[in-house]
């Protein structure tokens, strides 16, 4: 009974950490009609691809720099798939 609760602990936890706090500037990527938008990592020049722009009316800030709350949804698979988030807030 213990190893089964255990199982299932774990991975609550290990959802838990997924919340960075990245500046970086907005960039649109990808070619019609594939396009999405990113937040490129001003530091470490990472992109993560944003699951929401609509929320905060991101496409409006193109080429700016910001400041957000984001909650990682997958990890980056290769040079063309990059990280996705959900941004929970922008300061």
């Amino acid at each position: 009974m213990k190893r089964w609760l255990m199982a299932l602990t774990i991975p609550l936890f290990a959802a838990c950490n997924n919340i960075v706090e990245i500046e970086g500037t907005i960039k649109v990527k990808g070619s019609m009609p594939h396009t999405y938008l990113v937040i490129e990592d001003s530091k470490t020049k990472k992109d993560i691809k944003i699951e929401n722009p609509q929320d905060f009316k991101l496409y409006n800030k193109q080429n700016q720099i910001i400041k957000a709350k984001i909650e990682l949804k997958k990890e980056k698979i290769g040079a063309s798939f990059p990280a996705v988030g959900r941004i929970i807030e922008v300061k």
